[in-house]
């Protein structure tokens, strides 16, 4: 159905749920989590108690079509079948929810059949990149800056629109990356709020509408109605259940950003004014308060949370630049070689890849200043101390608050902890100690799960030189102003 002229339609609670989802009549769930990040596809098993009790992950790919690349979408979802399949075999699964990188999506046709958006690491053309930038809402509608690429689902729209009018004409129904796989279980189309407004400048996140561009380009048929992502659209549908292996009654919830799941599992915990930093592909700061002298052109976004209420995230690229200056080297860094390339003064200033992320006109302009690294470890030295200046940038960006939660993989430097305390010390530095958090925060939001998430483990081993960890900070934070 269309949203209507409003296009504000979000529904209540009820239908025995409450706010987070939990269904009335049988607790506690058992939830299968599919988690498509940029680089992994993810399955995990998490039961009422929070554990987890299956994972199973395959790397993620992308394919050429026309002149962008997509996501390998078959290839996803023979994996989600098989792991499902197995999953549900072995546990009394009672309910399935889908959490998403962001900026990504699916169109479906009249009759069925889909055509994915465009990776948002496609090329575009430079011509459709000049009209979307004279067209597009301003920040305070969109809730983001216009990024270089594909990095908006309205941007992909109006890509395709504008260069494949064939293909964009076909489509009846958009869906963000989360109620895409929702609906192939459920067949309910949706959207949900935390994708809306994980950058697709298709969301109002203050007013709870969708923005101008919707109206302007002639988009509204295209959009299903909005949901919070813990809503049931319904259970598994009789083809879902012939090629799962299944008979029960399974419910499909409508699906979730994957950082907004993250972020969710600290909030149900009842930490407040905090900033979380996650770390994968992305290095993404969320937070609660409010932003602090931001510039111009940096990756910020205004945001909702899994149950509605307002954070702010910035976004760099750190985790995939971690590799690059590591030379893919992700063993723990050794203290005395961090303090080394400290007190060398040897930095290394963004970007390494092609998008500003926190510092403005960066795009494709990394570089070393100072004695280059001389060996492997000094190399995992330097991109740990990279790592450490993003994430500090980005915690000013977001006010310094009281408490600063890390996880992710990146919780596996025991020098993380440490290095922010010494350049934070007005704030408590919580590093997580599960490796699963979009899993277990999306779990929560299906009803599995404890109601509130264990507290981080505060970790600050680890020998730095705090005075000269000052100073190379502030040799880093001068030679990203010139």
């Amino acid at each position: 159905m269309h949203v209507g002229a409003e296009l504000g339609l979000l529904e209540a609670q009820g239908e025995g749920e409450s706010s987070l989802g939990h269904d009335r009549e049988q607790m506690p769930a058992t939830a299968i989590v599919l988690d498509v990040g940029k680089t992994k596809l993810k399955a995990s098993l998490i039961d009422g108690e929070g554990d987890v009790l299956r994972t199973t992950t395959i790397a993620n790919s992308t394919v050429s079509d026309r002149d962008y690349r997509i996501q390998d979408v078959p290839r996803a979802w023979s994996f989600m079948k098989e792991a499902m399949a197995d999953m549900m075999a072995d546990f009394p699964v009672t309910d399935v929810i889908v959490s998403t990188h962001g900026s990504s999506g699916m169109l479906v046709n009249a009759d069925g059949s889909t055509t994915p958006l465009p990776d948002y690491e496609s090329e575009m053309p430079e011509q459709i990149e000049r009209f979307y930038a004279e067209m597009a809402d301003d920040l305070a509608e969109r809730g983001s800056n216009i990024g270089v690429g594909p990095r908006h689902i309205a941007k992909q729209l109006f890509w395709l629109q504008h260069a494949h009018p064939t293909v964009f004409n076909k489509a009846v129904t958009l869906l963000p990356a989360p109620q895409y796989w929702a609906w192939k279980l459920s067949g309910v189309r949706s959207m949900d709020t935390t994708s809306l407004t994980a950058q697709s400048h298709l969301w109002n996140a203050g007013e709870k509408r969708f923005t101008g561009i919707v109206q302007r380009q002639g988009w509204h048929h295209l959009m299903p109605r909005v949901y919070k992502p813990h809503r049931v659209l319904g259970r598994l549908t009789e083809p879902a259940l012939t090629q799962l292996g299944t008979s029960r009654a399974i419910r499909v919830r409508c699906g979730v950003h994957d950082s907004a799941a993250n972020f969710h599992r600290y909030q149900a915990a009842g930490f407040k004014d905090f900033v979380l930093l996650s770390s994968g592909t992305w290095l993404v700061g969320l937070s609660d308060g409010e932003t602090h002298s931001v510039p111009e052109g940096i990756d910020l976004t205004f945001q909702q949370s899994a149950v509605g209420t307002p954070i702010v995230s910035c976004r760099v690229m750190a985790g995939r630049e971690f590799g690059i200056l590591s030379g893919d080297n992700f063993g723990p860094a050794e203290p005395v070689v961090v303090n080394t390339l400290i007190a060398r003064k040897t930095v290394a200033l963004p970007s390494f890849q092609p998008r500003d992320g926190l510092v403005s006109g960066s795009a494709g302009k990394g570089r070393i200043v100072g004695p280059l690294p001389e060996n492997s470890a000094e190399n995992l030295a330097l991109a740990l101390l990279y790592y450490v200046m993003l994430a500090d940038l980005c915690i000013e960006y977001l006010g310094r608050p009281k408490t600063i939660i890390v996880d992710g993989n990146i919780t596996g430097q025991p020098l993380l902890g440490p290095l922010l305390k010494g350049l934070n010390p007005s704030s408590e530095v919580l590093i997580s100690s599960s490796p699963d958090g979009t899993a277990v925060g999306a779990a929560l939001l299906a009803g599995a799960g404890r109601a509130a998430v264990p507290r981080p483990i505060n970790r600050q081993d680890g020998l730095i030189s705090l005075n000269a960890l000052e100073e190379y900070a502030k040799i880093w934070r001068a030679s990203i102003s010139n």
